[in-house]
């Protein structure tokens, strides 16, 4: 195991190579358990969030075959930094009270209160997460004076600097600075001789940072930044967030030189990131950015200091943009297919529905053999056609009741004609024919209106008339070829693109 976790967090790949090497040879439900547990951990350092789940999930499995409360604990403790990488904050918390009742069942008192303290800092974390700011606060009150029952040792040390610095994290979040830079402060000292040393500092030194910023103190923000880039490796992750925040403050002190620099540094390191990963940046740097943001309005910032935030963050935006431009060519074929059809169907003004594939379909069928077995008078038919062309404009399918008899009885015609109609001049059934509306519909807005590329795919469900978000994007996938995600990451990149291009001509 040693030569595993010696490896993890500097060669995470060969770490999995000589952990994967272990499985066959481990056979009592202790040692898999821990084997699983360290995989779980060198998934985590290579950025994939599901796999280090599966594996964090097997080793709690396999650890309940036998009376371990001590390794059932740690191990509910990782489930649940699982679980909260992956935003299912419930799901952490209730792996986390599972394991607090194990823990009652240990019968060392200090390692009783080791576990406690370590399960008690997770569950703050995940009030932290729920913004319950005043609940984590107690959670790690609780976890300190689990801490203060026991010897020092080792571990002692490393638990007390992780709950000071989730102590710390949470007072930022809360905007309670002087509290917050105390705890940081405290995560420092008790981080030094650890084993995790340079990891724990510098994430101290980045939320410090944010405090400076907060009170205009640039240069110190930039002095513990620097700091905190010395004591990371040029792969972490954490290189994003220090680019950011030190291309952010040299901003604010009109340095643009150092600047560019930086912001350069923080384009190229975001770009290396694999998806999962820029995906937790991206959330941890939107929310320190909210956190600079709400404080710089209350004190009302000079107008000269929102300019050049507000360059930075057109620039920003920019940079992202190319890195979007580069996604897989399949998905960004598809969705200029689904846009150009759209756009198609917008000149024609024609009743043919939009069928967005990747080999487009015909909408409209050859009607030529169906008069010669008309069973619908053709006046009939014209205004039934008419009518469907008024209710597609209308908006009326988005209706989560709306049925074939509904829509009949609406357009003041019966059942079977209206059937009949749909699939002669459209080729498809009723169903299919709803859906493809509410789908171009969804598309529409997302594409015209960036509130909608905000909402959950839940909500979406529901806007367009989905029963539920499942359903909604299986049939999304199935008519358009992407999911509902694909496309809106797609419609955000295009539309930053329109907007990128609309300020140069205007320059």
């Amino acid at each position: 195991m040693r030569r595993i976790q010696q490896a993890q967090d500097k060669n995470p790949d060969s770490a999995l190579a000589i952990a994967n090497s272990y499985l066959p040879t481990f056979k009592d439900h202790n040692s898999l358990a821990e084997l699983y547990l360290e995989i779980s951990t060198c998934y985590y350092f290579l950025g994939k969030n599901n796999e280090a789940l599966s594996f964090a999930q097997k080793a709690k499995d396999v650890s309940y075959l036998g009376e371990n409360y001590n390794q059932r604990v740690r191990i509910c403790g990782l489930l649940a930094n699982r679980y909260r990488d992956i935003g299912l904050i419930p799901k952490a918390k209730s792996s986390l009270k599972e394991g607090l009742k194990d823990a009652e069942k240990i019968h060392d008192p200090q390692e009783s209160n080791w576990v406690k303290s370590l399960l008690l800092t997770e569950y703050s974390k995940a009030l932290t997460e729920e913004k319950k700011y005043d609940s984590a606060s107690i959670y790690i009150t609780k976890s300190l004076d689990a801490l203060s029952h026991m010897k020092t040792s080792d571990k002692v040390k490393f638990q007390y600097t992780v709950t000071y610095l989730g102590a710390g994290v949470n007072y930022v979040f809360a905007k309670q600075w002087e509290k917050a830079e105390a705890m940081l402060e405290k995560a420092i000292i008790s981080a030094k001789g650890t084993e995790w040393e340079q990891y724990h500092i510098s994430s101290a030194q980045i939320y410090l940072s944010v405090i400076y910023t907060n009170r205009k103190e640039y240069q110190k923000a930039i002095d513990t930044l620097i700091s905190a880039e010395k004591l990371t490796e040029p792969k972490d992750p954490k290189r994003v967030e220090l680019y950011h925040y030190l291309a952010q403050n040299y901003l604010a002190e009109n340095n643009l030189k150092e600047y560019k620099k930086y912001n350069e540094l923080y384009q190229t390191a975001r770009s290396s990131l694999s998806a999962e990963n820029q995906k937790a940046v991206n959330k941890s740097v939107q929310i320190l950015d909210s956190i600079i943001k709400e404080e710089a309005d209350k004190r009302k910032r000079t107008y000269n200091f929102l300019m050049a935030l507000g360059i930075f963050t057109v620039l920003s935006l920019a940079g992202i943009i190319f890195y979007y431009q580069r996604k897989k060519a399949k998905q960004k074929q598809l969705f200029q297919n689904i846009i150009s059809r759209l756009e198609q169907k917008l000149k024609e003004n024609n009743s043919s529905t939009f069928i967005p594939k990747e080999n487009p379909l015909e909408s409209v069928i050859d009607t030529t053999e169906s008069q010669k077995d008309r069973t619908i008078p053709e006046a009939v038919e014209k205004k039934i056609l008419q009518k469907l062309k008024k209710f597609e404009q209308s908006e009326k399918f988005i209706n989560p009741n709306l049925s074939l008899s509904s829509l009949a009885s609406d357009l003041k015609t019966n059942p079977r004609y209206l059937s009949e109609i749909i699939s002669q001049h459209y080729g498809k059934n009723f169903n299919t024919y709803i859906n493809e509306l509410r789908i171009e519909y969804i598309c529409r807005n997302i594409l015209e209106d960036s509130k909608y590329r905000k909402y959950k795919v839940g909500a979406l469900a529901e806007i367009s008339g989905f029963s539920s978000a499942e359903n909604f994007s299986k049939i999304f996938k199935k008519i358009t070829g992407i999911s509902p995600s694909v496309f809106i990451e797609n419609a955000t990149n295009e539309n930053k693109i329109q907007t990128k291009d609309q300020d140069q001509t205007n320059t």
